[in-house]
């Protein structure tokens, strides 16, 4: 029985991501004890249960009707709770795990009228070891959490002295997930893009204001300096090893060059172009059009649309515009929850 998902689980608890973490855990026990119905909870603070709200569903298996947490499993989860043990009453086993942030977890096992009393023990065995991981994974997230909020946070920054809404990183931020998802991007590269996304500009910080501000055309001269911003911005974020860093200062570097290879600064074409790089640069041009910019009015989407689709290929790459295009509904969703 347990005793396999112990030797199994050596795999679960090297996951770093919370969510990827509780629907492994999920996936072995309930595979070795035949259940049809499981839940991973974890309080949303040190607070009793009173209902629903006071806890976020991590993962659950079956329970598509929503009934699992019926008031009786939400009394016996509370019991739990209030005495920090785990329990078994009738056919629910309720496994509780406090961690050091004080919000503790909960395994819901529902359908447990045959387990042994040697489960049991082992799977007061597993949880001990599955609060350990738990505070490990809950530290690197909230590593990770601050990270991203400084990095959104310099964007800001960045878009405010250039005059433009303070909204555009964290627009672009959702958007660059969005087609990344569409994509099929591996999660955790769907996770960093978003959170990297907000710092493409941050070499704009060393540029002048004289330049940044300009409200018309800018000449030669100014356009050179314009274009030594995206070197700043690598300067500024390279020799990170933080994965986000590290994304960072690829964007900051590449996402003004073009797919046919007339961008800047390096003049890279197609796939040469990271990635993230590629997709940031649909973002950005999305973005810049449907917003009033210090230069320009807003476009109408009809005339976005069409321009995307004349770029496509040349400044950008086709695959992203395609799927931009096809998930304009979501972009624009975007723009409304996210106004200037």
């Amino acid at each position: 029985g347990l005793e396999r998902v112990i030797a199994a689980s050596s795999h679960i608890f090297r996951q770093r991501n919370l969510k990827d973490f509780a629907n492994g855990l999920l996936q072995q026990v309930v595979a070795l004890l035949r259940l049809e119905h499981s839940m991973l909870l974890r309080l949303r603070g040190a607070t009793a249960i009173s209902g629903e709200n006071d806890y976020e569903i991590l993962a659950k298996i079956g329970d598509e009707d929503g009934t699992l947490l019926s008031p009786e499993v939400l009394a016996q989860i509370d019991a739990a709770k209030s005495n920090q043990i785990s329990r078994v009453e009738g056919d629910t086993y309720i496994g509780y795990f406090p961690n050091a942030s004080g919000k503790a977890s909960l395994l819901v096992l529902k359908g447990v009228e045959e387990i042994s009393e040697i489960d049991t023990k082992l799977l007061e065995v597993f949880c001990s070891g599955v609060a350990i991981a738990f505070d490990n994974i809950l530290l690197n997230q909230e590593i990770t959490d601050t990270q991203a909020e400084l990095i959104m946070r310099l964007g800001d920054v960045v878009e405010s002295r250039s005059n433009e809404a303070g909204n555009h990183v964290r627009r672009m931020a959702e958007v660059c997930h969005l087609l990344a998802q569409e994509a099929g991007l591996p999660e955790d590269e769907v996770a960093v893009l978003r959170h990297a996304a907000p710092m493409h500009d941050i070499g704009k910080i060393a540029t002048p204001d004289a330049v940044l501000l300009k409200p018309g055309k800018l000449d030669a001269a100014e356009w050179e300096i314009m274009k030594q911003h995206p070197a700043v911005g690598l300067s500024i974020l390279d020799g990170s090893q933080r994965p986000i860093l590290r994304a960072a200062a690829v964007i900051a570097h590449q996402h003004h060059e073009k797919f046919d290879g007339s961008g800047y600064p390096q003049g890279l074409k197609g796939n040469d172009i990271h990635l993230y790089a590629r997709i940031v640069a649909v973002a950005d041009v999305f973005d810049a059009l449907m917003h009033k910019r210090c230069y320009k009015e807003a476009w109408p989407i009809e005339k976005v649309i069409e321009h995307l689709r004349e770029v496509a290929g040349h400044h950008l790459d086709p695959v992203y515009v395609d799927l931009l295009i096809k998930n304009i509904d979501k972009a624009l969703a975007i723009n409304e929850r996210l106004p200037d």
